[in-house]
């Protein structure tokens, strides 16, 4: 088992360097690789200080859920029983949140979501009680998201979509609920404890560029798709 943190960015370069750290500073007592994506960014971060690392360029901005799915899908670095945990290129991990995760999945878990903290040290207050439901009121699962490799893989990549395009908003959301699922409320894991620095408000983030309203919609169209069936084994 092995741990790959999935970074995708777009025109955040001010913040590649503290992500990059963030996880290169990690103490896990598994493997783990960081895969950071550019997506096309019109403003070129410099990866220069950036080694040991790998980093794809996008030519065109394509949306972090196509860029992932080009790493994990038929990725042979990648097997089945890896974890696979995604990271905002402008946010960081913060120290011990890989070895929890890992602790996690060593203990049984095939999926987790973390709590987080803001960049000025505010702590998430939304409950990570999930009452065994998905698709059903409102997305509160939060960050950092954790899941093996055979999970995703299992996902028809027509469910990646919506309206048959790939979307830069909610692009974890059906990605999560059909992990979850798939691998049953037994096999999820909530670290209540803030592992993760989501910096708000951000004008690359996605609501200021595409405004509330279309990911509310795009959150909708998701939640009412017929849920995935449990899975045995991945």
């Amino acid at each position: 088992m092995k741990i790959h943190v999935i970074s995708t960015g777009y025109n955040c370069a001010e913040y590649v360097q503290g992500c990059y750290e963030s996880v290169k500073n990690q103490v896990c007592e598994v493997q783990f690789y960081h895969w950071m994506v550019d997506d096309g960014s019109s403003h070129t971060p410099d990866y220069s200080k950036i080694d040991n690392d790998i980093v794809i360029f996008g030519a065109e901005r394509v949306g972090a859920a196509r860029q992932r799915h080009g790493i994990i899908a038929k990725n042979k670095h990648i097997q089945n029983d890896d974890i696979i945990v995604l990271l905002g290129m402008d946010d960081e991990l913060l120290p011990g949140a890989l070895q929890k995760i890992y602790e996690a999945h060593r203990n049984g878990a095939w999926v987790t979501y973390g709590n987080w903290q803001n960049q000025h040290g505010k702590l998430n207050r939304c409950t990570l009680e999930h009452k065994n439901q998905t698709r059903a009121g409102a997305y509160l699962f939060t960050a950092p998201n954790s899941f093996r490799a055979g999970l995703y893989r299992r996902i028809d990549v027509e469910r990646l979509k919506v309206w048959g395009q790939w979307q830069h908003v909610c692009t974890e959301v059906e990605v999560m609920y059909s992990c979850i699922e798939m691998a049953g409320w037994d096999r999820v894991k909530a670290i209540a404890e803030p592992i993760y620095m989501y910096r708000e408000r951000l004008p690359s983030g996605t609501i200021a560029q595409y405004g509330a309203n279309f990911k509310r919609k795009v959150l909708q169209e998701i939640q009412s798709r017929p849920k995935q069936q449990r899975i045995d084994a991945l």
